[in-house]
């Protein structure tokens, strides 16, 4: 059995519970669709191939065990942190005209342009109810601090999204423009990852940094073998639209 494979079977049990029954909490009564397509989009209860990855989430228990912590009091963290990366993705496919992804239609294709912006709104604002459920399992100035990271990690996010929407428009694009854009874009969800594993265990700051410096080396990494994947792969084996990220 591959590292990866005991590694979600060992997290995912218990994550996939908790990440059901936060959705299920902030949406008691079903007055609207926003719980059907918050369960539609991040796959909850779904084949595994049809909910991501989760790495983020995976990143974020594991480095929280591995820096000394209780991986199951990182849990609210990990949620949140998925739903921020969801909340992006719908956002995303909106705005490169993304058709497919994990081999279903996208969120805006299935229920219209208003609705996606308004589901990803919501999953946006979900995100920090999520983390709050860290109140009162760990100290509160951590959580304060903890608050501080991720509402930091989504400006880096979407200012990262800016630029490349700004880069559709541009002739000339230097490498080390888009290293810039894919250290926001991408990497800081993963950098956000690894150190909110070392801040819920109590490190300081500077070993926090060593963290974060590690989760942003993997989301660069990540980033740019992804752009490869959209162009020169399949989309059947990817599940996405292809060429919508590099190519634009």
């Amino acid at each position: 059995m591959s590292l990866l494979k005991q590694c979600q079977e060992k997290y995912f049990q218990k994550f996939s519970i908790d990440f059901g029954k936060t959705i299920n909490d902030l949406f008691p009564i079903e007055i609207s669709d926003l719980k059907e397509i918050f369960w539609y989009h991040l796959g909850i209860g779904d084949d595994p191939e049809k909910h991501g990855k989760r790495v983020r989430p995976l990143l974020t228990l594991l480095c929280t065990e591995g820096s000394g912590g209780n991986w199951e009091s990182a849990i609210p963290a990990a949620i949140a942190i998925e739903l921020i990366h969801n909340f992006s993705l719908i956002h995303d496919d909106i705005e490169d005209n993304g058709l497919t992804r994990r081999a279903k239609e996208t969120v805006w294709k299935k229920w219209g342009l208003a609705k996606g912006i308004n589901s990803g709104d919501a999953m946006f604002a979900s995100a920090f109810i999520a983390l709050d459920k860290m109140n009162g399992t760990i100290p509160s100035e951590i959580l304060v601090e903890a608050y501080k990271l991720l509402s930091k990690t989504c400006l880096e996010l979407t200012t990262g999204q800016q630029m490349d929407i700004d880069f559709e428009t541009r002739e000339n694009i230097t490498i080390a423009d888009y290293y810039r854009m894919i250290s926001g874009k991408t990497a800081a969800l993963l950098s956000c990852c690894t150190q909110m594993g070392a801040l819920i265990s109590g490190l300081g700051l500077e070993d926090q940094m060593c963290y974060s410096k590690f989760g942003n080396e993997i989301g660069i990494a990540f980033q740019i073998y992804d752009d490869w994947l959209g162009i020169w792969v399949d989309p059947i084996v990817t599940g996405k639209s292809a060429s919508s990220d590099l190519v634009e």
